[in-house]
C-alpha cells in the first residue's frame, strides 16, 4: 500500500507541475502580448498564435483535473484498485494523462491549417487514441468470468497496451526522422526524441510489470515501480517542448520559416487557407504591407459583409483601425489570387478621400486587412436622415465633392482603376474630419482589360453591363460615373427609392434602367445639379462626363455655397476652430446638424479659400486652440483636385490643406521613409515605367504622357 500511495504521490506532483507550467505559460503569454501592442518587437517575437491559447487551457485543464484526483485520493487514503484486472485500466488512465498534451501537438502539426476544426479534428483524434486503449482494456477485464481467466486477461490487457504504444511510437518516430514541413525540423526533431525517450520508459515499466505478474518475480515489480517514477520526472519537461513548438509553428505561420509548403489546396475550405502555397507567396508579395498580429489589438465587432467581417482594433496600442477579417465561404487558388489583388490595388492608392490602408496581417486561421477606423458608411448616416432633420445643401455638396474625388483619383492613372462596386455602402465617413471615403476594392480592376465578368450592386449598374452578354461586359470609367450618380443621388434624396415601380424585383430593375428610367429628382434641385446628374447616368457610356469634369463643377457649387456662408456668419478677425464649430452648430438655419458636419464645413471653408489658419499649415480642426482669420491669404491660392504636391513658395496652402491633400503628403512620406515599401504587382501592373513617388503625387492626370515629357 505505501507502493501505491508514493506512485500516486510521484504522480500527483508531476501532474502539478504540468499545470503550474501551463498557467505560468498562460501568464507569460498575456504579459507579452501587452508589451508587443506597446510596439515592442522582441515581445512580438516571443508570442503564439492566439489560436493556440485555447491548447494551453485545454492542457491546465487536463493536467489540473489529474493533479486534483491525486490529491483527493492521498488525503482520502485511496490508492488505486489494487491488484486485479482492473489495476491495469486505472495505470493506463493515468499513463495516458501523462502524454496527452504531447499526442496532441505532434498530431496537430500533421493537420494542414490551425483553425477550429483542425484543432478540434486533433482532439478526436487524440481521444481516439488515448481512450479506446482503456476502453478496449476494460472491456477484456469485463469478460473475468473465474480467477482462471486471470492470466489471459491479462494477456490481452497487454496485448491492448504494447499496441497503442507501438502506434505512438510510429508516429513520433516519424516525426523524429522525417519532420513534416511545419515549425522548425530541429525543435519537431525535439519533440519526437522527447516523445520517444517517454514511451521506451513507459515500454520498460510495462514489461517489467508484465513479467512480475507472469512469473511471480517482486523484485521485478520494485525495478518496474522505479521506471515508472523516472517516466512520470520525464513527463515533467513536456510544457518545455510543446511551448518550443508552438513558438516555432508560430514563426512559420509569421512566414518567416525557411522550409516552404507543397500542398494541394484546391479543395481546400477556408479553413485550410493557412496550409496553402499561396499563403506563402501572399506573404512574399506583400512583405513590406505586413503587420504582426502581436501588435494588433482587437475588439468588437464592428459589422459583418458577404465575405468579410470587420472589427475594431488598436495597433502599437496608440493607432484605432478596423481589422477586416477574409472569411469566404471556400478557398482555392482563384481566391487567393482575389485576396492577393485587393492587397495589393489597395496598398498603393493614396488620397484624402479613400481610406487608408494600413497592412496585410496573417493571423491563422484568419487573412486580415487593416486599415483606417471610420466612424460609419455614408449609407448609415443617409438612413438616419430625416425630413425633420435633412442634410444642408452645403453638407450634401461636400460629401457628393468627397465622392467624385475619389473615383477621379481611382480614373487619374494611366490606364484608369475602375472600382466597379461604387455605392453609398462602400463610402465611409472619417472619424476626426467628416470627409467622404471609398473603400472595399475588392472587385477594382485595371481598365486595359477589354471584358470584365459583370459585377456591382443592381441598383448601381450602368446599363452595359446590365446588357452583358454571358456574364462579362465591357467595363470602362463611364460604368463608375453612372454607380456614381447613382451615390450622389443618394446624397441628395436620403431614404428614398430609386425605382418605387421594382419593388425588390431585380429583372425588374435592370428593365427599367434598359428602359431609359432613372431616379426622380426632387423639384428644389438647382438646375446645375440636375443636368450633371442626367449626364452622369446617360443611357450611352460616350455621353457621360469624366469624373474631373464632375470634380470641377462640384467644387464651383461648393464655392458659391461657402461664399454665401462666409456672408451670413460673424466675421471676427480672428476666431478658434471651436468657436467656429459652436457657431456652425448654434446657428440653426444653417442646417449645420452636429460637430461633425461642422468640421467638414469648416474645411470646405478652407478649401473654397474664403478661411485661413493663421500660419496656412493646417487643416480645420474643431481646437480652442487652432486659430483661424478671414482675412485674405498673403498669396493667391493654388486649386489643386487630384494633387499631392504642394507650394515651396511660401504661398498659403490652406486650400490644399482642406482638401487634406497636405496632411496627406506628409502622412505618405513618414509611412515610406518607415516601410520603404518595394512595388508590388500591381503598380507594374498599371504602368512599368512609373516609380512609385511619380505614381502617387503627380498632378498630371496622364502619367504616361508626363514620363514622355
Amino acid at each position: 500500500m505505501e507502493t501505491a500511495r508514493l506512485v500516486a504521490l510521484v504522480h500527483g506532483l508531476a501532474y502539478g507541475a504540468a499545470f503550474l507550467l501551463a498557467v505560468v505559460s498562460v501568464a507569460y503569454l498575456r504579459q507579452q502580448r501587452s508589451t508587443a501592442w506597446r510596439g515592442s518587437s522582441g515581445a512580438a517575437r516571443r508570442l503564439i498564435l492566439p489560436s493556440f491559447e485555447p491548447m494551453l487551457w485545454g492542457f491546465a485543464a487536463v493536467s489540473g483535473m489529474y493533479a486534483t484526483y491525486f490529491c483527493v485520493t492521498l488525503s482520502c487514503g485511496y490508492a488505486g484498485p489494487g491488484p486485479g484486472p482492473y489495476a491495469s485500466v486505472y495505470n493506463e488512465a493515468i499513463y495516458h494523462g501523462e502524454h496527452f498534451h504531447v499526442v496532441f501537438v505532434a498530431l496537430f502539426l500533421y493537420q494542414k491549417s490551425v483553425s477550429a476544426p483542425a484543432i478540434l479534428r486533433t482532439l478526436v483524434l487524440t481521444l481516439l487514441l488515448l481512450v479506446s486503449p482503456i476502453g478496449l482494456m476494460g472491456l477484456a477485464s469485463a469478460l473475468r468470468t473465474n480467477p482462471d481467466t486471470d492470466a489471459y486477461v491479462f494477456q490481452l490487457q497487454y496485448a491492448i497496451a504494447v499496441l497503442a504504444r507501438f502506434v505512438l511510437v510510429v508516429l513520433f518516430l516519424r516525426l523524429a526522422c522525417r519532420p513534416l514541413a511545419r515549425a522548425n525540423t530541429t525543435v519537431v526533431r525535439e519533440l519526437g526524441v522527447f516523445a520517444l525517450v517517454f514511451y521506451a520508459l513507459g515500454a520498460i515499466s510495462t514489461q517489467l510489470s508484465y513479467h512480475a505478474t507472469i512469473e511471480a518475480k517482486p523484485h521485478l515489480a520494485t525495478w518496474s515501480l522505479y521506471v515508472l517514477m523516472t517516466r512520470a520526472c520525464w513527463s515533467m519537461l513536456a510544457p518545455f517542448f510543446i511551448w518550443r513548438v508552438l513558438i516555432a509553428d508560430t514563426a512559420h505561420w509569421r512566414g518567416l520559416s525557411v522550409r516552404a509548403l507543397h500542398l494541394d489546396t484546391q479543395r481546400a475550405s477556408m479553413q485550410e487557407v493557412m496550409s496553402a502555397e499561396g499563403l506563402h507567396i501572399l506573404l512574399e508579395m506583400h512583405r513590406r504591407d505586413l503587420i504582426d498580429f502581436a501588435h494588433l489589438e482587437w475588439h468588437h465587432r464592428l459589422g459583418a459583409g458577404g465575405s468579410a467581417t470587420v472589427y475594431r482594433g488598436t495597433l502599437h496600442s496608440s493607432l484605432d483601425v478596423a481589422i477586416k477579417v477574409y472569411t469566404p465561404q471556400e478557398i482555392s487558388e482563384a481566391v487567393v489570387a482575389e485576396f492577393s489583388h485587393e492587397v495589393g490595388f489597395w496598398a498603393v492608392l493614396r488620397h484624402p478621400n479613400i481610406v487608408s490602408f494600413y497592412g496585410l496581417c496573417v493571423c491563422p486561421p484568419m487573412i486580415c486587412l487593416v486599415a483606417e477606423l471610420c466612424r460609419g458608411s455614408l449609407d448609415d448616416l443617409l438612413s438616419c436622415t430625416t425630413p425633420l432633420s435633412p442634410l444642408s445643401p452645403l453638407v450634401e455638396l461636400c460629401y457628393m465633392l468627397d465622392a467624385a474625388r475619389a473615383v477621379a483619383y481611382l480614373h487619374s492613372f494611366s490606364p484608369p482603376l475602375l472600382h466597379r462596386d461604387i455605392k453609398a455602402t462602400n463610402y465611409l465617413l472619417d472619424a476626426s474630419n467628416n470627409r467622404v471615403k471609398l473603400s472595399d476594392f475588392g472587385e477594382s480592376r485595371v481598365a486595359d482589360v477589354q471584358l470584365m465578368s459583370v459585377r456591382g450592386t443592381v441598383e448601381y449598374m450602368a446599363p452595359e453591363m446590365i446588357d452583358g452578354k454571358r456574364g462579362a461586359a465591357s467595363y470602362a470609367t463611364a460604368s463608375d460615373v453612372f454607380s456614381l450618380s447613382m451615390t450622389l443621388w443618394d446624397i441628395l434624396h436620403p431614404r428614398q427609392c430609386k425605382y418605387p415601380r421594382g419593388t425588390k424585383n431585380h429583372m425588374h430593375v435592370f428593365t427599367l434602367v434598359l428602359d431609359g428610367t432613372r431616379p426622380p429628382l426632387r423639384d428644389t434641385l438647382s438646375p446645375v445639379l440636375r443636368q450633371l446628374l442626367v449626364a452622369a447616368w446617360a443611357p450611352a457610356a460616350i455621353d457621360r462626363p469624366s469624373a474631373a469634369s464632375m470634380v470641377t463643377i462640384l467644387a464651383s457649387l461648393l464655392e458659391d455655397e461657402t461664399a454665401r456662408l462666409a456672408v451670413t456668419l460673424e466675421r471676427e478677425t480672428t476666431l478658434s476652430g471651436a468657436d467656429l464649430v459652436d457657431a456652425l452648430v448654434d446657428a440653426t438655419h444653417l442646417g449645420t446638424r452636429d460637430k461633425f458636419e461642422a468640421v467638414r464645413v469648416g474645411n470646405a471653408l478652407l478649401e473654397t479659400g474664403h478661411l485661413h489658419e493663421v500660419k496656412h499649415v493646417r487643416g480645420f480642426h474643431n481646437s480652442s486652440r487652432i486659430q483661424y482669420t478671414w482675412q485674405p491669404a498673403v498669396a493667391p491660392r493654388r486649386s489643386s483636385l487630384l494633387s499631392f504636391a504642394l507650394d515651396d513658395d511660401g504661398s498659403c496652402k490652406c486650400a490644399l490643406h482642406g482638401q487634406g491633400l497636405g496632411i496627406a503628403r506628409k502622412r505618405a512620406k513618414r509611412r515610406h521613409r518607415l516601410y520603404k515599401k518595394q512595388r508590388s504587382a500591381v503598380e507594374m501592373l498599371l504602368d512599368p515605367e512609373t516609380d512609385d513617388e511619380t505614381m502617387m503625387w503627380g498632378d498630371d492626370v496622364d502619367l504616361r504622357d508626363s514620363l514622355a515629357q
